[in-house]
């Protein structure tokens, strides 16, 4: 078990630029390209694992909310799921 998430601290992003040649603008591109690319089972995909629980829906002039699944909810199934898997069948 962890005693604090300081154990764990993330790699600091890179500095927000403009400058084609940095870091952060080269991944804000590679993003940029691969969503115009996406195949519909790309976006599917992204959509499935979004863990927005309240999604902004727009068709024409109608705008409306939908709740999803929680954003905990996917892992906490994974995690079922990993645990069932390796306990040993009593």
């Amino acid at each position: 078990m962890i005693d604090s998430a300081a154990q764990f601290k993330p790699i600091a992003p890179p500095p927000f630029s403009v400058d084609s040649s940095s870091v952060f603008y080269k991944d804000v591109i590679a993003v940029y390209n691969q969503v115009r690319k996406n195949t519909e089972e790309e976006i599917e995909i992204a959509k499935f694992w979004d863990c927005n629980p309240f999604k902004m829906n727009v068709r024409g002039h109608v705008m409306y909310a939908t709740k999803k699944i929680s954003p905990n909810g996917h892992w906490m199934n994974i995690t079922s799921l990993v645990c069932k898997k390796s306990m040993p069948q009593l």
